[in-house]
């Protein structure tokens, strides 16, 4: 083997750690579904059926609270989740951001410097607040049961 084998470090590239996000939400599922969402923002009028704020996909069964959302815009986004029915136990999400508009472009970027968002959806009907989440510009968020 080449002499500093296992001693270089090593840093996943911004999109990999987004398609990482996927993978882990699709890991062990028969089922990926695309999510549609309300108001979705347009972000190019001449593609406007292929260009919007929002994408995401539902990992699993009905149930599953497994998800993986993308605000490809510049602005951030309130999703509510009070009338979601399905998520009667809650559901856990991660997800990261680029802090500052600069880091959208920025070159040799690493992952641990993105913003983190860490926290919990209630169940439907416990505390509407505690069914909302904020997605910042450019965001990557995934959602997975409670442990």
């Amino acid at each position: 083997p080449p002499r500093l084998a296992g001693q270089v470090p090593w840093t996943p590239t911004l999109k990999g750690h987004a398609q990482s996000m996927l993978f882990r939400a699709a890991k062990g599922t028969d089922a990926m579904t695309p999510l549609v969402f309300d108001m979705n923002q347009v972000l190019d009028p001449l593609v406007a059926a292929d260009s919007r704020a929002l994408v995401g996909w539902h990992f699993g069964m009905v149930s599953s609270c497994r998800m993986v959302i993308v605000n490809a815009g510049a602005a951030s986004v309130l999703l509510d989740f009070t009338i979601v029915t399905r998520f009667q136990s809650g559901c856990n999400y991660t997800g990261s951001y680029p802090k500052t508009a600069g880091d959208i472009t920025r070159q040799g970027m690493a992952v641990d410097e993105l913003g983190k968002l860490n926290g919990m959806l209630k169940p439907a009907g416990v505390g509407a607040n505690g069914s909302r989440i904020i997605i910042p510009g450019y965001g990557v968020v995934a959602f997975h049961g409670l442990p």
